[in-house]
């Protein structure tokens, strides 16, 4: 059941015989091959987008962004050193990456998984404070908390896991999920993570329902005085619920699926205990629509990312076109289409002080000026 006899057995099995099994699967190998990546694309692309938004905005670069970037890369980091190596396993059902492959995988998704918890307790924490210690909040969530917070959530669970998982040894392999997971052999082990959870989730909720009940009442009182800034509070508080919500959604079958199989000792179907297992990895994408749909303030940072994107993208092309139908400059090495495009017209036209470019400048895309005889300035995007 640990990761001592895993290097030895290459189907992750735990020497059942094949009489005593359970019942086979029923989903396709390709389906989930397809299923787990999808998730590990979901998770990496998403997760980035909500990093560059914040950190690219001011206007989001401050403790709850802080924090929100925390909980993407958590969540973003098991897309990236995890998920990964369970693609194969999942096409043709055996574990081939080894014992400490195995080991490593599995330090890196339980610390993410503390992190990624910790760090919505640090972003309930923060909402309590903005909303129901208003006038303290400058004074009491300074860089000094927000930077401890963000600290304990990833040292305090690298340093308990790489006791338990590269000292004890406590990880194995899963062969219906396809992963490799912190083994809760025994009982009290099991109870307690699932003790330790139920407190943080008690922890979050009180202090969510308190936030709640303090922004209703200001929201009721000072409406018509500042009625954008009250909203704001309002919606800041239904997002940070509702990534809570989320995570509660996709643990709560995770730690069902554990007390049935641990505790109770009933067999779980292969596909079922696939589904479930696999729930908890597409949280990190639920939070990326979470923070699309009720952020104001992030969708409309995201609006303007993508549309600059969209707008270097078209620019791009245009230089292109451009570009294709001019004469190559010989004896003259330029670092971008427009600049070849520049020099060709100067060498035809050298008296010239400026040179338009029609096609670009009537998009608007492209400006430049010729400088010094010859010497070209050029500003795209």
């Amino acid at each position: 059941m640990n990761g001592s006899g895993l290097a030895g057995d290459t189907n992750g099995t735990t020497g059942t015989p094949p009489s005593e099994a359970g019942p086979s699967t029923i989903l396709p190998a390709e389906l989930k091959a397809t299923f787990v990546s999808l998730i590990d694309l979901g998770l990496v692309l998403g997760n980035i987008f909500v990093v560059v938004v914040i950190l690219r905005a001011p206007s989001l670069r401050n403790y709850t962004g802080y924090l929100t970037v925390s909980l993407a890369c958590a969540d973003m980091l098991p897309g990236l050193l995890v998920i990964p190596f369970s693609v194969r396993p999942a096409w043709t059902g055996h574990w081939t990456y080894g014992e400490t492959l195995c080991m490593v995988t599995t330090y890196f998704s339980s610390v993410c998984a503390l992190a990624s918890t910790f760090s919505l307790v640090g972003l309930a924490i923060n909402r309590y404070i903005l909303i129901v210690h208003a006038m303290k909040y400058q004074t009491i969530m300074g860089p000094k908390l927000c930077t401890t917070m963000i600290t304990a959530a990833w040292v305090l669970p690298a340093m308990s896991f790489a006791l338990s998982i590269f000292v004890d040894g406590r990880f194995r392999y899963l062969p219906n999920a396809m992963l490799c997971a912190l083994d809760f052999d025994g009982v009290v082990p099991l109870a307690f993570a699932i003790a330790f959870l139920a407190s943080v989730v008690l922890v979050v909720g009180i202090l969510h329902c308190k936030v709640y009940a303090v922004a209703l009442r200001h929201l009721k009182n000072i409406y018509h005085y500042n009625p954008k800034a009250t909203e704001d509070k309002l919606q800041g508080a239904k997002t940070t619920a509702a990534i809570t919500v989320a995570f509660l959604l996709t643990w709560v079958p995770y730690c069902a699926l554990a007390v049935w199989q641990h505790m109770l000792k009933y067999a779980t179907h292969p596909d079922v205990e696939f589904a479930l297992l696999w729930l908890y990895g597409c949280n990190g994408i639920l939070n990326v629509f979470i923070y699309s749909g009720l952020n104001r303030a992030f969708r409309e940072e995201a609006k303007k990312l993508l549309l600059s994107g969209r707008t270097c993208a078209l620019t791009a092309v245009t230089l292109g076109r451009v570009d294709a139908t001019r004469p190559s400059v010989q004896g003259r090495r330029f670092g971008s289409s427009a600049r070849r495009l520049v020099a060709w017209e100067n060498n035809r036209s050298p008296g010239l002080e400026e040179l338009p470019m029609q096609e670009l400048a009537a998009r608007g895309k492209v400006q430049r000026t010729v400088m010094n005889m010859g010497d070209i300035e050029e500003t795209a995007c």
